[in-house]
């Protein structure tokens, strides 16, 4: 692990010397309701693009059920929440009311069917609830315990449950709630070694939630009733989204990369996807992935300043 924090510090250093790129003007995603998803190869990786500017360190993206909305957090600049459309032009922000810049820093975020929009807040230690139309609704309440919480990693699966990740907990530990925000149980105080700065956490068409374990290098794997499967060897696992084919998707800081992999039925990897550097579909500390309902993927690609959109071609499904 050690050689890779002076390519982390580097790369923050430079940052902390470029203010946010202008805006640019994005080509035309088509911002009308997604049609029906077509049949695509399992095994090939999609290609960029696109990108969205506009934004200053983002840390992570969320899909709206319809797709067409982008969420997109920020952990530079004002440090909001902002709501593009499918063209990448912005709609609004999402902000915790009477708060500056300097009290707050929107993390992970997910959205529910219903479109309301959920976000972890890394400084207030909190995690919010907005409506759709950015209205704040309510704050989750930490487990029941002596002490603070502080959520980072956060999922609504499709069962309702809401899945985070506290690492207030000792130790670190990912939160389970139901549909109303009642606290239900705790996973990974069993672990050994624990949980290290868990970030993303995401669940599969069966069930099975999976935990980016950033600090361990690696993302934990739980189905009921089972000890976790481990998918080791990475570099510093953060964000994780699952696609309609079964395919996880892991934001890969340290790597520059995508990594995938196919959960359909145990765990293996297909590919992966970008690599290093400042140009169109090269990631410079990728932090947050979403894929819509047409496998369209969405990546935060940080220390450039931006979101990329990768597709798909068309193909034989199951190929």
């Amino acid at each position: 692990m050690n050689r890779y924090w002076p390519l982390l510090l580097l790369g923050l250093a430079l940052a902390s010397c470029q203010g946010p790129r202008p805006a640019r003007e994005a080509a035309v995603l088509d911002a009308r309701p997604l049609p029906a998803a077509r049949p695509i190869s399992l095994t090939t990786p999609p290609r960029y693009v696109l990108s969205i500017y506009g934004v200053d360190h983002p840390l992570d993206v969320a899909v709206a059920p319809d797709g067409t909305r982008l969420y997109v957090s920020e952990g530079g600049g004002e440090r909001q929440v902002r709501i593009f459309d499918r063209d990448g032009q912005l709609l609004g922000t999402l902000a915790p009311p009477g708060t500056e810049p300097s009290e707050r820093m929107p993390v992970y975020l997910s959205v529910a069917p219903n479109g309301q929009v959920y976000v972890s807040d890394r400084l207030a230690h909190q995690l919010y609830v907005f409506d759709p139309k950015g209205r704040l609704l309510r704050t989750i309440s930490p487990p029941a315990r002596s002490g603070p919480w502080s959520p980072l990693g956060v999922h609504l699966d499709q069962r309702g449950q809401l899945l985070v990740t506290d690492l207030a907990a000792a130790p670190h530990q990912v939160q389970v709630y139901d549909q109303s925000g009642r606290y239900l149980r705790s996973l990974g105080a069993e672990l050994a070694p624990p949980l290290a700065f868990p970030n993303g956490v995401t669940t599969d068409g069966r069930g099975r939630i999976y935990v980016a374990d950033g600090n361990n290098r690696r993302v934990l794997v739980w189905a009921e009733g089972a000890a976790p499967v481990i998918l080791g060897g990475l570099g510093l696992p953060r964000g994780l989204a699952v696609d309609s084919q079964q395919r996880l998707y892991v934001a890969d800081a340290l790597a520059h990369q995508v990594l995938v992999y196919a959960v359909s039925g145990e765990p293996r990897p297909l590919f992966a996807f970008g690599h290093e550097g400042f140009g169109d579909g090269e990631f410079r500390f990728p932090n947050g992935v979403a894929v819509d309902r047409l496998n369209q993927v969405y990546v935060v690609d940080r220390e450039n300043q931006r979101v990329q959109v990768w597709t798909y071609e068309g193909g034989e499904e199951g190929s």
